[in-house]
């Protein structure tokens, strides 16, 4: 009896439809471009361009939370906004963070959130939002590069700058075998 396969070669699924590939006004160098991501990021102020360009689309007067998701190389891949919420708060859903991550091929990712009151101090639920993803993140082996804060001006702020004991040491590999 033959069975029939169906080619799912030319498919792709709802999450690769749903990640976008930031093409927007970054800065490097034309030798550094070729055959590259778009940005090998290592901290906030290398992806404040980034991040201008993710939070412009959408609206000042309510929270945005974004997932960027890197590979292996800190490079970017593309980012998701996983929520959007009122003026002075976003419902973040831990799983969908690290689901999408998982999904989106993700060795590291980053978050980000905007304040519309223009504040740069993360709240005390961005605290404890942030140090569930970084213990998440860990236990999973995606490591969670930062959380950045954003203003409407578009002035940023590291968590990891901020609360850098919410980053515990990362466990070396060799310890693991």
């Amino acid at each position: 009896m033959i069975r029939h396969v169906r080619d799912f070669t030319n498919e792709q699924t709802i999450y690769k439809k749903r990640l976008r590939t930031i093409t927007l006004r970054l800065r490097r160098t034309p030798a550094s471009n070729e055959g590259r991501s778009l940005l090998t990021v290592g901290g906030a102020g290398e992806v404040e361009d980034v991040l201008r360009s993710i939070f412009e689309q959408y609206d000042e007067d309510q929270e945005h939370f974004v997932l960027l998701v890197f590979d292996g190389s800190h490079e970017l891949l593309g980012f998701k906004r996983l929520a959007s919420g009122t003026q002075t708060s976003v419902m973040v859903d831990r799983a969908l963070v690290f689901r999408n991550a998982l999904l989106l091929g993700a060795r590291s990712i980053m978050v980000a959130h905007n304040h519309p009151n223009g504040s740069l101090v993360p709240s005390p639920d961005d605290v404890t939002l942030t140090k569930a993803l970084v213990e998440l993140g860990h236990s999973i082996m995606i490591e969670v590069l930062d959380h950045i804060i954003i203003s409407p001006k578009g002035t940023c702020a590291s968590m990891k700058e901020r609360e850098p004991l919410l980053w515990p040491p990362l466990k070396s590999d060799a310890s693991a075998t």
